[in-house]
């Protein structure tokens, strides 16, 4: 684990274990001299919108900023066998697998008209669910994500029961497994966090966090984590209103990416993180690279990153490597 900054005073969810099958070894340098190293806990580097050689230039891209891990986010059973793929082809890419809310209620979803999107095809929702437990309890994921609810597409009392449906399951395989989950709670914040209270999950990341100031308040003394995309460096009055109010100790940094990018309607890419530490840290009135140490403690406590010794390698982290 990391030790290079002080913990607040609030409870804390217990340190989780050691990630099993996957040994991500993470070197914290706290001499002077320090660089900033960053975090994107939520971007999508299978999606179309990355062919595979593009996503891997993405990779390097963010190696080039001082970006040490990447978590790729699955959404559906296509999208996640991707991430596992992508993700032992590149050490610093770390696999999340989940599916996403609408996915969940693809089902009931069929059976509705949509005049603005096309909903996603039905599919055994049931068989991935199961999947996601093996890959759980195998080791092979450092998250479930991305799931959650999302009441911005539809409001139909089947679909949301179908998410929510899901999304227990989900919630019972990360407290079984000791994983974190990443949320996605579009119009559905509050709901999210009841969910996340009444089955004890211990470690979760409300991503792309657009909800109200004194819910995302009440997330944070729950223990729980807000995360900000690179988005906010356009500037997003949202983002740069949770950059200021909530405790730097409950703080990560994402990308979405193809989405959320500081120039709207470019497709973003990991190596944006810089400017959205920047902009919390201009946001704060804070050092970079002390809002980028926290930033990264938080991840390794969210994570369960294991730290080695100090290296003399430039950069602070170590190679994520596949185990037996």
């Amino acid at each position: 684990r990391c030790n290079n900054a002080t913990l607040p005073a609030s409870p804390r969810p217990p340190a989780p274990p050691p990630m099993r099958g996957l040994l991500v070894a993470a070197c914290c340098q706290v001499a002077a001299g320090w660089k900033p190293v960053f975090v994107d806990t939520h971007c999508h580097l299978v999606h179309r919108r990355f062919p595979p050689a593009e996503a891997a230039a993405a990779i390097a891209r963010a190696s080039e900023k001082r970006v040490g891990f990447v978590v790729v986010n699955g959404l559906e059973a296509a999208s996640n066998r991707e991430v596992l793929e992508f993700c032992k082809a590149h050490p610093n890419a770390l696999p999340a697998c989940g599916i996403y809310p609408l996915d969940a209620c693809a089902n009931a979803m069929s059976k509705l008209s949509f005049e603005d999107f096309t909903p996603p095809a039905p599919w055994d929702v049931s068989a991935e669910l199961k999947w996601l437990r093996e890959r759980a309890r195998a080791g092979d994921i450092v998250a479930l994500g991305e799931v959650g609810l999302d009441r911005h597409y539809t409001q139909d009392e089947a679909c949301l029961q179908e998410q929510e449906q899901v999304l227990r399951e989900v919630f019972d395989i990360a407290v079984e497994s000791d994983l974190p989950v990443i949320l996605h709670t579009r119009k559905a914040e509050s709901r999210v966090l009841e969910m996340l209270q009444e089955q004890q999950v211990q470690r979760a990341i409300f991503h792309c966090y657009m909800g109200k100031k004194k819910l995302a308040q009440r997330i944070a003394e729950a223990g729980y984590y807000i995360s900000i995309p690179s988005a906010i460096a356009r500037p997003h009055d949202t983002f740069v209103t949770m950059a200021r109010s909530v405790p730097l100790e409950r703080i990560l940094t994402e990308t979405d990416a193809p989405y959320m990018g500081p120039v709207k309607g470019e497709r973003n890419e990991p190596a944006t993180i810089p400017s959205a530490v920047q902009t919390i840290a201009d946001v704060r009135g804070e050092a970079i690279e002390d809002v980028a140490r926290q930033i990264h403690q938080n991840f390794c406590d969210v994570f369960g990153i294991r730290t080695a010794p100090e290296s003399n390698q430039d950069l602070p982290w170590m190679a994520a490597k596949q185990v037996a």
